[in-house]
């Protein structure tokens, strides 16, 4: 009650219940649900979720129930990649969404409305919300074009150090990467209380218990060669604390004259006018390929026979952004 189909209106015929509705529905090809209102029948395809509309009564033809999906996970979220939210007055409506869905393992509900994820890799606490994860494959069905794909993956308990542009309160973490992809000048956001941090002139992660960050993707790291217990002779542009080296790569890709960096004790250095690589023990050494000559061939760019100075092996941390409220 009270809450509409959205999709593509097939047509409408005139009906004195919403119980007819049904037997229309079943009888016109590609027809996926229904919004009764007003005496009338309006039968859709193209199913695109629900939204709030007083008088409404809508239905929406089953692919499948609940039971088809795991015990709900009460006070739990779901890591992966965002396939779209939709609003729904239950948490079956979710799972109606998910099952017609292609790619969807599984869905959020929080505040009325269904978060449906692909790419399911685990759950972590966050009050107030249900996670369900499917136990069948998943059901065919469109294709839902992912609302973050040009963002890296996210790292929970990590700060960026950068510039704030502009924040926004939102019900869920994975309006932020659709929010930072129209905002000019956004290159990743930090997740706190409810609210998305949007930065710019990143300079840096740090950690921050209970903040979620991601970065705008800027290359990937299959650009680079990689060598264990090596370190880099070349002039270092900064240091990032963090996590992996994923990171370092989109640091790397996104500062001028970086042509590799080297990762030890989770900092990132970010090296340019790179002449060679060098034995030191501890450190991961990646480099931009075209950059040194490969393994085995003579010449200046690659191996020194003379260690020169060593990447720090301290580097200070970046300033980090204010105290959230």
């Amino acid at each position: 009650m009270d809450s509409d189909m959205s999709g593509t209106l097939l047509w409408q015929v005139q009906a004195a219940d919403s119980t007819e509705c049904c037997s229309h529905c079943d009888s016109a090809d590609g027809c996926e649900g229904f919004a009764y209102a007003h005496g009338t029948c309006f039968l859709k395809k193209d199913f695109g979720g629900f939204y709030e509309n007083p008088g409404v009564v809508s239905r929406v033809r089953s692919l499948g129930t609940c039971s088809d999906f795991g015990e709900a996970k009460e006070g739990q979220d779901l890591a992966g990649r965002l396939l779209g939210s939709w609003e729904g007055n239950t948490s079956e409506l979710c799972c109606q969404a998910c099952g017609r869905t292609a790619g969807c393992d599984g869905f959020v509900y929080f505040e009325k409305r269904c978060f449906l994820k692909a790419d399911v890799t685990g759950v972590y606490d966050s009050p107030g919300r249900t996670a369900r994860v499917k136990e069948m494959p998943s059901s065919p069905g469109p294709a839902a074009e992912p609302s973050c794909s040009a963002f890296d993956a996210e790292y929970a308990n990590v700060d960026l150090s950068g510039t704030l542009i502009s924040e926004q309160a939102v019900l869920h973490r994975d309006e932020c990467c659709t929010i930072c992809d129209a905002l000019e000048g956004c290159e990743g956001y930090a997740h706190v209380n409810g609210t998305c941090f949007f930065k710019k002139g990143l300079a840096g992660t740090y950690e921050n218990p209970g903040v979620v960050s991601q970065l705008r993707s800027s290359g990937q790291c299959s650009d680079y060669s990689v060598e264990d217990g090596k370190d880099l002779a070349g002039r270092t542009l900064e240091a990032w604390g963090s996590p992996t080296t994923e990171l370092c790569c989109q640091a790397c890709g996104r500062k001028a004259g970086c042509q590799g960096f080297v990762f030890s004790d989770k900092v990132c250095y970010l090296k340019a006018d790179v002449t060679g690589v060098y034995d030191s023990p501890g450190r991961v050494t990646h480099v931009k390929e075209g950059v040194l000559a490969p393994s085995g061939e003579q010449g200046a760019n690659r191996r020194l026979r003379a260690s020169p100075s060593p990447s720090p092996s301290y580097y200070p941390s970046p300033s980090p952004s204010p105290s959230y409220r």
